[in-house]
């Protein structure tokens, strides 16, 4: 089931939060750009592994914070090569793939799985909703 919802994806109480990324290691504006501040080890260790080429579309980047509380992990997904292009269904769709098996591997509870949309930022074709969205 996919619950759609407003509000802070940072607030959320959630073992897993899911971050939209590029693969040269730039967060610089949105959602990306509070995950740098809110995680700074999460964007070094993310930034070093695009420098390394081992950030690439279609795979997760999977970040453990080892805080005490959520979220325990940080879920890099690339959706976009570079940060000046934008989002193409075909990455997130392939990447969903990824993500399906990181949830199985790791033993995440799905519910607890936060991902943010932002449907005017990819490449769909037609007009799409300008409300900012989390899907879990």
């Amino acid at each position: 089931m996919t619950e759609i919802k407003q509000g802070d994806i940072l607030q959320e109480n959630a073992e897993a939060l899911v971050n939209a990324v590029n693969c040269v290691g730039v967060m610089g504006k949105g959602v990306a750009l509070q995950f740098r501040n809110a995680f700074p080890d999460n964007y070094r260790a993310y930034a070093k592994a695009c420098k390394n080429n081992e950030v690439q579309l279609g795979r997760m980047f999977l970040f453990k914070t080892n805080a005490l509380i959520n979220p325990h992990y940080i879920i890099n997904f690339p959706t976009k090569l570079d940060w000046r292009h934008q989002s193409l269904m075909q990455y997130i769709e392939n990447g969903l793939q990824s993500l399906v098996q990181e949830v199985k591997v790791r033993g995440f509870v799905l519910l607890h799985c936060q991902l943010r949309l932002w449907p005017r930022r990819f490449k769909l074709g037609g007009s799409a909703p300008q409300n900012r969205r989390s899907v879990h």
